[in-house]
């Protein structure tokens, strides 16, 4: 499945509903992916790191749609030819320890300090995208768009 496959399969499963609830309420939801990621990368399962990483690209689809970007087409315009600042893969940016195009080392210390041990410049990174099926389960109602904390 291509990411502008993915894309179109979110819309139509969730689009309508999504675009309801507005920017911000959607924004709120992928933070809470996006820490439920961070909590599952810590403690090492792989079926909930697998998960949570498609959770994350679904309501990073979702916006996405709401706002009229085709993710796949923007991401192909900026990352194709390698790296946005050098043109190179990997990143051959000055100072660029990570491989990053030098954004890691911008971060704060703590924040890098935290994302470090964690990410690998010499490691390919892939998760395999679980079904959605428990995305409408507990801690997501079409009345209360607020995120929830799962039991």
């Amino acid at each position: 499945m291509t990411i502008q496959e993915f894309q179109h399969l979110i819309e139509s499963i969730y689009l309508s509903r999504d675009s309801a609830r507005g920017i911000p309420a959607n924004v709120a939801w992928l933070m809470e992916e996006v820490g439920e990621l961070s909590r599952a990368l810590r403690q090492g399962e792989e079926q909930e790191i697998a998960g949570e990483f498609a959770d994350v690209l679904a309501w990073l689809c979702t916006l996405a749609s709401i706002a009229g970007v085709d993710l796949e087409r923007v991401a192909a315009a900026k990352y194709a030819g390698g790296c946005p600042k050098c043109r190179q893969v990997p990143c051959a940016c000055e100072g660029c320890e990570n491989g990053d195009g030098g954004g890691l080392s911008r971060l704060p210390g703590a924040v890098t300090n935290l994302l470090r041990p964690h990410f690998h410049p010499n490691v390919c990174y892939t998760a395999t995208v679980a079904p959605m099926s428990d995305r409408d389960g507990v801690g997501h109602s079409q009345q209360d768009p607020e995120p929830q904390t799962k039991p």
